[in-house]
């Protein structure tokens, strides 16, 4: 192979796969795919006593075939006050020093050829519910036949690489798309 760039180190370097000294389409390879080879969704209630602990995990993978979208922001410094590009400081830009093979030259731009690909896999721990149900004596006393307070939560943790708002949903740096919400919950069920 050829690689071709613009001479400048720490800028994207591109394959000529077919030795015509120019990148065009036809030097074009598919390096992921927009679908995830499979999702996950795991859950079970977790009883003790009086409380219940309900958890929801889910999923989605990419596996050998790369889940990838572009996310070119994830890789530029911000250079326009007030626009939420990532934050450069604690990025592993490409250096003299640290000649890394992620990250670009903390200066670079674009080029019009740079789609700078994430991998979307994730994992979210997606609804956690811990409830009590009182059982006690009292509760008849008081004209209650249940009485269950609760806590729910939903989107609580993901765990990705991806830099942006939300793997999910795909939503990168400066997307106009909003991110899965994160929502609590308190609230009792009563019966009489």
């Amino acid at each position: 192979y050829i690689w071709l760039y613009n001479g400048r180190p720490g800028t994207p370097k591109y394959i000529d796969v077919n030795h015509d000294c120019a990148i065009t389409e036809e030097d074009r390879v598919i390096l992921g795919y927009t679908s995830p080879n499979f999702r996950l969704n795991l859950s079970n209630t977790f009883e003790y006593k009086g409380f219940e602990l309900y958890l929801m995990i889910t999923g989605t993978f990419g596996g050998n075939n790369r889940y990838l979208r572009s996310n070119p922001n994830a890789f530029r410094v911000n250079s326009n006050p007030g626009q939420p590009y990532i934050n450069s400081i604690d990025i592993n830009w490409w250096t003299d020093a640290n000649p890394s093979n992620v990250y670009p030259i903390a200066s670079f731009s674009t080029d019009g050829r740079f789609l700078g690909l994430q991998d979307r896999t994730f994992v979210r721990l997606q609804d956690a519910t811990l409830s009590y149900t009182f059982r006690q004596p009292w509760v008849r006393k008081a004209g209650f036949s249940t009485l269950r307070l609760y806590v729910s939560g939903k989107n609580l943790l993901t765990f990705t690489n991806w830099v942006g708002d939300d793997p999910e949903t795909g939503s990168s740096v400066m997307s106009s798309t909003q991110p899965v919400a994160r929502t609590f919950t308190f609230g009792a069920n009563i019966s009489f």
